[in-house]
């Protein structure tokens, strides 16, 4: 499963929208994801593989707070599930401008088996997407890999590629 924009749009009609539209997307990423760890799909469906796109906007910062508000509202007596457990087994899109903070704080959360790269990039402009990938190449490389492009590359690929349609 991808989380994603469910209308899509021309790269010219997106980037034509207002300021705030085109920011949303970033928090609506956050509200998404927090929505799928609240109703329990993500602990239901643990085969479920989710790709997250925005390297999971503001996740990585307020992970702790989400997974203490489970803790404290969810029902009585249902057994909250851990949340950053959850956040851990989902993927994450390094598509868009995410450096300096952004990616070492989604490492905080995840390894770098969980980073994607570029599934999310035919939101974004050709010129966007040659400077991102710039400044992932200048970038200091993660600990345990040669180079930001080493992760991604070594991500296998996913059922939602290889499987055969439903019957």
């Amino acid at each position: 499963m991808r989380i994603t924009d469910s209308r899509p749009r021309s790269v010219s009609t997106y980037a034509s929208s207002a300021r705030s539209a085109r920011q949303a997307c970033i928090f609506n990423t956050v509200r998404t994801v927090t929505n799928l760890l609240m109703a329990g799909p993500l602990d239901r469906h643990q085969n479920v593989e989710v790709i997250v796109p925005h390297c999971g906007g503001s996740l990585p910062v307020l992970a702790d707070r989400i997974n203490g508000f489970m803790k404290i509202f969810m029902p009585a007596g249902t057994g909250a599930p851990d949340a950053i457990e959850q956040l851990g087994r989902l993927y994450y899109d390094l598509a868009g401008p995410a450096l300096p903070r952004q990616i070492p704080a989604l490492l905080g959360l995840v390894g770098t088996d969980r980073l994607l790269h570029g599934s999310d990039h035919c939101w974004t402009p050709a010129a966007g997407v040659e400077a991102h990938v710039a400044a992932l190449d200048a970038a200091p490389a993660p600990e345990s890999s040669a180079s930001w492009r080493a992760p991604a590359a070594a991500c296998p690929a996913r059922p939602t590629e290889t499987a055969e349609p439903p019957s």
